[in-house]
């Protein structure tokens, strides 16, 4: 992977080890130093996409792959209109990489809805041309609704954002196994 470099806060300025400059910001960051490494490797952003039947519930990553966030649905209505509203977020994020739910059944196994989301992401490479990889989802929804009901959130907008907050899980569970799985070798 290429290095890049990055300007970090970094406190106590004694403590580092490599030259640091000022803080060029204002307010509470001021003069706090910066530490300028290229010891940072650049981690591509992933689109992570839970495939409905109604609807696309979207996250992406941060630069690092450290953490998902949601950043919307799109409607399904078409293969090419999923497409179009696709291929807006794949190029205003620049993504790199599609992560997308796989909706196994409770013994693990490949049903109907895990075998239409691979056709999904075989269409998806093609189109994109990236790379498409899956990510056990199973009771994201679920884990969704509860994470949901406990921030008070009434019903009807539960329903609105609930495939976002499940692509948001996915990815994180997704980020977090490949962060394990780097720590280990």
């Amino acid at each position: 992977m290429n290095g890049f470099w990055a300007v970090c806060p970094a406190a106590p300025a004694k403590k580092l080890t490599t030259a640091a400059t000022r803080h060029p910001l204002k307010g509470r960051h001021a003069g706090l130093p910066l530490l300028i490494t290229n010891s940072i490797d650049f981690i591509m952003r992933i689109l992570c996409i839970d495939y409905g039947s109604k609807n696309l519930g979207l996250a992406v990553s941060d630069d690092l792959g450290l953490m998902g966030h949601g950043i919307g649905a799109i409607r399904r209505r078409t293969l090419a209109l999923d497409f179009a509203g696709l291929r807006k977020h794949i190029e205003r994020y620049e993504i790199k990489q599609i992560v997308l739910g796989l909706p196994c059944t409770m013994d693990g196994s490949i049903g109907p809805a895990a075998r239409a989301v691979l056709a999904f992401g075989e269409e998806l490479k093609r189109e994109f041309g990236l790379p498409v990889d899956t990510w056990d989802e199973r009771l994201s929804s679920f884990e969704a609704e509860d994470r949901l009901i406990g921030a008070a959130m009434r019903s009807k907008k539960r329903r609105r954002v609930i495939d976002t907050v499940a692509a948001a899980i996915i990815l994180q569970g997704y980020l977090d196994h490949m962060k394990q799985q780097e720590e280990k070798s």
